[in-house]
């Protein structure tokens, strides 16, 4: 499950987001091998002491004291819908929220190059961008929202109206 938003059509973004596809379709069909092909340095691979399992469903962060949604929702919402969602959420007893784009990127290595999340913590982790809760306003645009992708660990500015993965914290 992979989604793309373009927000314009600059010729360089659509090259891009096609090699992205691209890879994501390989990674979707071969798994580590397709990884490896790809040239990945490594496996996000943290500490066993970093990332604790305190309820079903949930991963305490030792570092950051954070406790993250251990699966990535499976339903690709805009911007507004994931917070509505991640307020919503009841899994161990409620209290969730959309993170900031300071926490969601705690959570990627940044000396992996492809999939830079620990896999033990974050099983199923889909390769796609995931939504903050922190809005990107810059010049002339209103109406974006930062991203992590977990699939390359890189941060994007992106309409707001776009559909893209969730991850809640508390």
């Amino acid at each position: 499950m992979f989604g793309v938003c373009v927000a314009h059509d600059e010729p360089a973004v659509v090259e891009l987001l096609h090699d992205v596809c691209k890879l994501a379709r390989a990674l979707d069909s071969g798994g580590a091998q397709a990884v490896e092909h790809a040239g990945a340095v490594g496996v996000a691979d943290a500490p066993a002491s970093r990332y604790t399992f305190p309820a079903a469903g949930t991963v305490y962060d030792t570092r950051t004291r954070l406790t993250w949604q251990r699966a990535t929702d499976t339903t690709a919402r805009a911007w507004p819908d994931a917070k509505t969602y991640c307020g919503g959420l009841a899994v161990a007893g409620g209290g969730w929220r959309l993170p900031t784009i300071s926490e969601l990127r705690c959570l990627v290595d940044p000396t992996v190059v492809l999939w830079p999340i620990d896999p033990t913590a974050f099983p199923d982790t889909v390769a796609s961008p995931t939504w903050s809760a922190t809005p990107a306003a810059f010049s002339g645009a209103a109406g974006f929202a930062w991203t992590v992708d977990f699939g390359s660990g890189a941060t994007a500015r992106l309409p707001q109206t776009c559909q893209f993965m969730v991850r809640c914290v508390r």
